[in-house]
């Protein structure tokens, strides 16, 4: 799902069936990508892995997202809200 925002933003919603679990991919957008949620397998590292946060500066984080789509999405709407409150 992908919904057009104001001023040329952006916000894509992804939540797919891949092999054997549920992947999900949350973005903000406008001509580049400013905050992401996703579970692919990239960061091992992290305490939260496979879940991380993508922030504005592209830097990864932990997520506190745990690929629960009806209660991840109020996490991500809370955190859209503030980046445009603080825009």
């Amino acid at each position: 799902m992908r919904v057009e925002l104001k001023e040329g933003y952006n916000f894509q919603v992804r939540i797919y069936y891949n092999h054997d679990h549920g992947d999900y991919a949350y973005q903000l957008f406008s001509h580049v990508p400013l905050l992401r949620w996703d579970n692919k397998e990239e960061f091992p590292l992290l305490a939260t892995f496979p879940h991380h946060h993508h922030d504005e500066q592209g830097k990864v984080k932990p997520s506190p997202l745990l690929g629960e789509p009806l209660k991840d999405i109020n996490i991500v709407l809370a955190e859209v809200s503030k980046f445009f409150r603080m825009e």
